[in-house]
Protein backbone atom coordinates (compact mmCIF):
# COMPACT_ATOMS: atom_id res chain seq x y z
CA UNK A 1 0.00 0.00 0.00
CA UNK A 2 0.75 3.05 -1.20
CA UNK A 3 1.69 6.17 1.64
CA UNK A 4 -0.04 9.92 0.52
CA UNK A 5 2.74 12.19 -0.62
CA UNK A 6 4.94 13.00 -2.92
CA UNK A 7 8.07 11.15 -4.35
CA UNK A 8 11.79 12.41 -4.83
CA UNK A 9 11.18 12.72 -8.57
CA UNK A 10 7.80 15.02 -7.71
CA UNK A 11 9.67 17.25 -5.08
CA UNK A 12 12.82 17.73 -7.85
CA UNK A 13 10.86 18.88 -10.90
CA UNK A 14 8.75 20.92 -8.85
CA UNK A 15 11.68 22.45 -7.61
CA UNK A 16 13.30 22.59 -10.84
CA UNK A 17 10.21 24.52 -11.91
CA UNK A 18 10.50 27.23 -9.11
CA UNK A 19 14.14 27.90 -9.71
CA UNK A 20 13.43 28.55 -13.54
CA UNK A 21 10.45 30.60 -12.68
CA UNK A 22 13.24 32.34 -10.38
CA UNK A 23 15.70 32.69 -12.79
CA UNK A 24 12.91 34.64 -15.49
CA UNK A 25 11.88 36.93 -12.60
CA UNK A 26 15.47 38.06 -11.35
CA UNK A 27 16.10 40.14 -14.44
CA UNK A 28 12.85 42.26 -14.13
CA UNK A 29 13.26 42.56 -10.84
CA UNK A 30 17.00 44.03 -11.27
CA UNK A 31 15.75 46.55 -13.75
CA UNK A 32 12.83 47.71 -11.50
CA UNK A 33 15.17 48.19 -8.56
CA UNK A 34 17.97 49.89 -10.51
CA UNK A 35 15.16 52.15 -11.94
CA UNK A 36 13.65 53.28 -8.90
CA UNK A 37 17.16 53.91 -7.69
CA UNK A 38 17.60 56.44 -10.62
CA UNK A 39 13.89 57.76 -9.32
CA UNK A 40 15.29 58.07 -6.09
CA UNK A 41 18.00 60.09 -7.28
CA UNK A 42 16.50 62.25 -9.09
CA UNK A 43 14.07 63.53 -6.25
CA UNK A 44 17.06 63.74 -3.94
CA UNK A 45 18.60 66.09 -6.50
CA UNK A 46 15.75 67.58 -6.67
CA UNK A 47 15.02 68.03 -2.72
CA UNK A 48 19.17 68.94 -1.98
CA UNK A 49 19.38 71.42 -5.01
CA UNK A 50 15.64 73.41 -3.29
CA UNK A 51 17.73 73.57 0.39
CA UNK A 52 20.25 74.87 -1.44
CA UNK A 53 18.09 77.77 -2.92
CA UNK A 54 16.31 78.17 0.29
CA UNK A 55 19.71 78.63 2.54
CA UNK A 56 21.24 81.21 -0.63
CA UNK A 57 18.29 83.35 -0.21
CA UNK A 58 18.44 83.06 3.83
CA UNK A 59 22.32 83.50 3.84
CA UNK A 60 22.15 86.21 1.06
CA UNK A 61 24.90 84.70 -0.93
CA UNK A 62 25.52 82.27 -4.05
CA UNK A 63 25.93 78.79 -3.57
CA UNK A 64 27.23 76.67 -6.39
CA UNK A 65 25.51 72.82 -6.04
CA UNK A 66 27.59 70.05 -7.53
CA UNK A 67 27.97 66.64 -7.28
CA UNK A 68 31.47 65.25 -7.01
CA UNK A 69 32.95 61.41 -6.98
CA UNK A 70 34.72 60.18 -3.81
CA UNK A 71 36.17 56.74 -4.35
CA UNK A 72 33.27 55.51 -5.99
CA UNK A 73 30.66 56.90 -4.30
CA UNK A 74 28.37 60.42 -5.63
CA UNK A 75 28.37 63.17 -3.28
CA UNK A 76 25.69 66.67 -3.36
CA UNK A 77 27.71 69.22 -1.97
CA UNK A 78 27.11 73.01 -2.31
CA UNK A 79 30.01 75.63 -1.22
CA UNK A 80 29.65 79.73 -1.32
CA UNK A 81 30.78 81.17 -4.58
CA UNK A 82 32.55 83.74 -2.54
CA UNK A 83 34.72 80.59 -1.19
CA UNK A 84 38.50 81.18 -1.57
CA UNK A 85 39.64 79.33 -4.92
CA UNK A 86 42.53 77.02 -5.68
CA UNK A 87 46.03 78.31 -4.60
CA UNK A 88 44.26 80.68 -1.46
CA UNK A 89 45.45 80.25 1.85
CA UNK A 90 42.18 78.78 3.06
CA UNK A 91 40.19 75.89 1.90
CA UNK A 92 36.50 76.96 0.70
CA UNK A 93 33.62 75.56 3.03
CA UNK A 94 31.71 72.82 1.03
CA UNK A 95 28.95 71.35 2.84
CA UNK A 96 28.10 67.85 2.28
CA UNK A 97 24.32 68.03 1.31
CA UNK A 98 23.39 64.41 0.18
CA UNK A 99 24.68 61.18 -1.55
CA UNK A 100 23.35 59.93 -4.79
CA UNK A 101 22.37 56.17 -4.52
CA UNK A 102 24.39 53.40 -5.76
CA UNK A 103 25.08 52.46 -9.19
CA UNK A 104 23.92 55.92 -10.18
CA UNK A 105 26.30 58.22 -11.99
CA UNK A 106 26.42 62.03 -12.64
CA UNK A 107 27.27 63.39 -16.06
CA UNK A 108 27.78 66.78 -18.13
CA UNK A 109 26.79 64.55 -20.92
CA UNK A 110 24.36 61.71 -22.08
CA UNK A 111 25.84 58.08 -22.53
CA UNK A 112 26.40 56.84 -26.40
CA UNK A 113 24.16 55.93 -28.56
CA UNK A 114 21.21 58.37 -26.64
CA UNK A 115 18.57 60.14 -28.80
CA UNK A 116 18.58 63.24 -27.16
CA UNK A 117 21.27 65.68 -27.83
CA UNK A 118 23.42 67.41 -24.44
CA UNK A 119 23.52 71.34 -25.19
CA UNK A 120 27.42 72.20 -24.69
CA UNK A 121 28.19 72.96 -21.14
CA UNK A 122 28.67 76.63 -20.14
CA UNK A 123 31.58 78.05 -17.91
CA UNK A 124 29.96 78.28 -14.56
CA UNK A 125 32.43 79.32 -11.63
CA UNK A 126 33.56 76.67 -9.62
CA UNK A 127 35.10 76.04 -5.99
CA UNK A 128 38.31 73.56 -5.52
CA UNK A 129 36.49 70.53 -5.42
CA UNK A 130 39.34 69.80 -3.17
CA UNK A 131 39.73 65.67 -3.71
CA UNK A 132 37.15 64.94 -6.13
CA UNK A 133 37.91 62.67 -8.21
CA UNK A 134 35.06 64.28 -11.06
CA UNK A 135 32.61 67.01 -10.08
CA UNK A 136 29.57 68.08 -12.22
CA UNK A 137 28.18 71.80 -11.80
CA UNK A 138 24.28 71.35 -11.40
CA UNK A 139 23.77 75.15 -11.17
CA UNK A 140 24.23 78.22 -9.09
CA UNK A 141 21.51 79.50 -6.87
CA UNK A 142 21.71 83.02 -6.15
CA UNK A 143 20.44 85.22 -3.17
CA UNK A 144 17.05 86.25 -5.12
CA UNK A 145 15.63 83.02 -5.58
CA UNK A 146 17.17 82.07 -9.03
CA UNK A 147 19.62 80.29 -10.65
CA UNK A 148 22.62 80.49 -13.07
CA UNK A 149 22.23 76.93 -14.61
CA UNK A 150 23.19 77.11 -18.31
CA UNK A 151 24.80 73.59 -18.04
CA UNK A 152 22.40 70.64 -18.18
CA UNK A 153 23.15 67.53 -15.84
CA UNK A 154 22.61 63.78 -16.41
CA UNK A 155 22.02 60.94 -13.74
CA UNK A 156 22.28 57.50 -15.32
CA UNK A 157 22.53 54.40 -14.29
CA UNK A 158 26.65 53.20 -13.92
CA UNK A 159 26.49 49.50 -15.38
CA UNK A 160 23.31 49.87 -17.95
CA UNK A 161 22.60 53.18 -19.21
CA UNK A 162 18.93 52.46 -20.47
CA UNK A 163 17.42 55.18 -18.96
CA UNK A 164 18.91 58.76 -17.67
CA UNK A 165 17.37 61.77 -16.53
CA UNK A 166 18.06 65.23 -16.73
CA UNK A 167 18.40 67.92 -14.29
CA UNK A 168 17.95 71.62 -15.07
CA UNK A 169 17.48 74.34 -12.65
CA UNK A 170 14.95 76.94 -13.80
CA UNK A 171 16.63 80.48 -14.26
CA UNK A 172 14.16 82.56 -13.07
CA UNK A 173 12.71 81.24 -9.94
CA UNK A 174 15.34 78.43 -9.11
CA UNK A 175 13.29 75.70 -8.90
CA UNK A 176 14.74 72.30 -9.83
CA UNK A 177 13.14 70.11 -12.86
CA UNK A 178 14.09 66.67 -13.50
CA UNK A 179 12.42 64.48 -16.46
CA UNK A 180 13.07 61.56 -17.84
CA UNK A 181 15.30 61.64 -21.52
CA UNK A 182 14.73 59.00 -23.98
CA UNK A 183 18.04 56.98 -24.61
CA UNK A 184 17.53 55.54 -28.09
CA UNK A 185 18.86 52.07 -28.90
CA UNK A 186 22.20 51.64 -30.30
CA UNK A 187 20.88 50.22 -33.63
CA UNK A 188 17.65 52.08 -33.77
CA UNK A 189 16.73 52.55 -37.83
CA UNK A 190 15.00 56.15 -36.71
CA UNK A 191 18.58 57.27 -36.31
CA UNK A 192 20.12 56.32 -39.42
CA UNK A 193 20.32 59.55 -41.78
CA UNK A 194 18.01 59.29 -44.81
CA UNK A 195 20.21 59.17 -48.26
Amino acid sequence: MRRPGFTILELVIALGLVALLGGLATPALYERLAGSRLDAAGRDVAAVAAAVRADAVREGRGLELRAERHGGAWWLVSAPLDAPRDGAAATPVVTLRGELPAGVDASETLPSGSGGAPEAPAELPTGSAGDAETSVVLGVLLPDGSAWAPQVAYLVLAHAPERALEVKLNSWTGVPSVTEVPLAEPNDPAEEPVP
